[in-house]
């Protein structure tokens, strides 16, 4: 099973008061202090959060965020997936939506990578 977590290192080297410097973006300095220590998982963080401490780091989201496989992942080419919820070989995947919302085409992307 994949786990992901926030790339701490490279927020603090990048920020030196990370709580503060959060505060003055908008961001809740409790938070950014949980996401870091891990008390909350980063599946629960918002996109507008990691966005703000990306920004605030001067990086992209695919810097901060940190992938531990142990699982070979299919990368569809779309981030939102490849980030969010990413598909495994050999495993189970449910694909939801409403209709018209594009399955087929995600589908056809998954089974040609």
């Amino acid at each position: 099973m994949e786990s992901i977590r926030l790339n701490v290192p490279l927020l603090r080297k990048r920020v030196p008061n990370l709580t503060k410097a959060a505060k003055s973006v908008g961001l809740r300095p409790a938070t950014v202090s949980n996401l870091c220590t891990g008390k909350i998982p980063i599946a629960r963080a918002e996109v507008k959060t990691l966005v703000l401490l990306a920004s605030l780091a001067k990086c992209s989201i695919d810097e901060l965020i940190i992938h531990e496989n142990s699982a070979e992942m299919i990368e569809t080419g779309i981030k939102a997936i490849d980030l969010f919820a990413p598909l495994f070989k050999n495993r189970t995947v449910g694909l939801l939506a409403r209709p018209g919302m594009g399955q087929l085409a995600l589908l056809a992307e998954v089974f040609y990578s």
